[in-house]
C-alpha cells in the first residue's frame, strides 16, 4: 500500500513539474544551462 501511495505521489510531481515546464516561456530555451542547474 506505501509503495503504491509513493508511486502516485512520483506521478503527481512528474505532472507537475512537466506542465509548470510547458507554461514557462519560450526564453528559457535559449539558456539551457540554466535549465539543467534547476532540475
Amino acid at each position: 500500500m506505501n509503495f503504491l501511495h509513493n508511486f502516485e505521489a512520483r506521478l503527481f510531481f512528474l505532472n507537475s513539474v512537466a506542465s509548470f515546464s510547458v507554461t514557462l516561456p519560450s526564453s528559457t530555451e535559449e539558456t539551457p544551462s540554466s535549465e539543467a542547474s534547476a532540475l
